[in-house]
């Protein structure tokens, strides 16, 4: 990123490790990638065709790359760093009138996108979670699990369906949880969002 700048957008599909199989959060990584200000997109599920671009792309790189020769991690890193430059450089794309990337996008070199290690926003993260929703059901110990971290909701809720919605108050993001009747219930310090634990990948 450091060379090419930073990145815009990721489009992802549902599976490991950004986006959730089962849908029931986003995850740390695509989270990750929203506190340095990148927009992160998801497919519909079972749409494998809307990233098939993407896909194929990455297929002819790891054939380029020669992944499974690769006598350790040294000679694949350099493999893979001359498939990058050879797809941007060198190989002539039919939907680059027959130029090469690199050619017909000059504007790849500019940078126009600085990338800058130290720009980590948590609050781009609390925005970004309360424009969604979520379904959790409170345990017979009277907890629910948020994001990977188990809260105390209140043994009275025990069993009972919740739909869960982020709301930032005074700068700090809680868990609001409404019951069956959208009735507002427990109000939830969303302690690993606030702290960033849930989302730094050096956890």
């Amino acid at each position: 990123m450091y060379r090419w700048g930073h990145i815009k957008c990721f489009r992802f599909d549902n599976g490991l490790p950004f986006g959730d199989p089962r849908r029931e959060c986003i995850t740390p990584s695509a989270l990750h990638l929203v506190a340095r200000g990148c927009e992160v997109m998801f497919n519909p599920p079972r749409s494998p065709t809307r990233n098939a671009k993407v896909e194929r792309n990455q297929g002819t790189t790891a054939k380029w790359a020669d992944i499974k020769t690769s006598a350790n991690f040294s000679i694949f890193y350099e493999n893979l760093r001359y498939a990058v430059m050879a797809q941007r450089e060198k190989f002539p794309s039919r939907v680059c009138e027959n130029q090469t990337r690199l050619n017909y996008y000059p504007q790849l070199l500019k940078n126009i996108r600085k990338y800058d290690s130290l720009d980590f926003d948590k609050t781009r993260v609390y925005r970004k979670l309360a424009k969604g929703q979520w379904y959790r059901k409170v345990c017979s110990n009277g907890k629910i699990n948020i994001f990977g971290k188990p809260y105390q909701a209140g043994f009275k809720f025990r069993g009972q369906s919740f739909l869960v919605k982020m709301i930032i108050e005074q700068g700090q993001p809680f868990w609001q949880c409404f019951d069956e009747k959208q009735e507002p219930t427990a109000k939830i310090f969303a302690e690993n969002i606030a702290d960033g634990s849930y989302f730094a990948l050096n956890r």
